[in-house]
């Protein structure tokens, strides 16, 4: 019996993706389930168009996040925080604050917090694209 996948299935295949699969696991648990629908089902063409439309969309907006990243490349940004007397910074630099002022994604950003006034390097990765950006937190005056 010829289905279509409505979400990625483990060891079947992805969202969008006809299969050939026995009769008894698409009528007993894939279509019951939600996870496909009969390829003869009229909603079954809908379901295919929405979905490559879909990928499409998130083709985009990787590929536009991929030159952005490309474009951060060797840049610096500046956070100015609060110090203690002993000069350290009453909190740590999150890679969501970091996100927040770049106005990208947090997923793009591979770094721990942090914790100490300085140069820090950090790693944007967008796909196969990655680049590094320097971020200097500077004490408040």
């Amino acid at each position: 019996m010829k289905i279509v996948l409505l979400r990625d299935v483990p060891n079947l295949g992805e969202a969008g993706k006809i299969i050939e699969v026995k009769d008894g696991y698409a009528r007993n648990f894939l279509i019951p389930q939600g996870i496909a629908v009969l390829q003869s089902d009229p909603k079954a063409q809908e379901l295919l168009v929405s979905i490559a439309q879909k990928k499409r969309d998130q083709n985009l907006k990787d590929e536009e996040t991929a030159k952005l990243i490309t474009n951060l490349e060797e840049k610096e940004i500046v956070f100015k925080v609060k110090i203690n007397k002993k000069g350290k910074p009453y909190f740590s630099i999150k890679p969501s604050d970091i996100a927040k002022k770049l106005k990208i994604d947090q997923s793009f950003i591979i770094a721990e917090p942090l914790k100490e006034i300085g140069e820090h390097q950090v790693i944007l990765k967008a796909g196969d694209q990655q680049s590094k950006l320097k971020v200097k937190i500077e004490p408040e005056k």
